[in-house]
């Protein structure tokens, strides 16, 4: 989804808005290919989430994380699996809280500081002072 949403809209202004419109009216979005996989059970979710669920959600879309990285960090029972207690409020007061849990943790499911700055100061996010 991503990848054709980026087609046309640049890369950071704007893109949480198109991606809400897109899934709005998938069909004028989206290849086939990406509607075979957008189900009504996944769009039901997704608009049932609450405010800060779905802040959370475009926090972590910002961070370019792998599958891994972000199931380990949005899903409630893998963050206790892996010892990482903070709420969604919490991450999104100070997402580097993220690193601070799981900078110990391998590779595949840490979250390396840079993630962070990727969501938290995007490229092309600020202009030179």
């Amino acid at each position: 989804m991503a990848g054709e949403l980026r087609k046309d809209a640049a890369r950071w202004q704007g893109y949480q808005e198109k991606a809400e419109t897109a899934l709005k009216n998938p069909g004028a979005y989206f290849s086939q290919k990406v509607l075979s996989s957008i189900g009504k059970t996944e769009m039901d979710t997704f608009y049932a989430l609450s405010d800060e669920r779905r802040k959370l959600f475009w926090l972590l879309a910002r961070m370019s994380l792998t599958k891994t990285q972000a199931y380990g960090v949005y899903y409630p029972e893998a963050c206790r699996k892996k010892g990482v207690f903070c709420s969604d409020s919490e991450i999104l007061e100070n997402p580097y809280i993220l690193y601070e849990k799981t900078r110990r943790e391998p590779f595949e499911t840490g979250i390396p500081v840079r993630k962070i700055d990727m969501a938290v100061c995007p490229p092309g996010g600020y202009k030179a002072l």
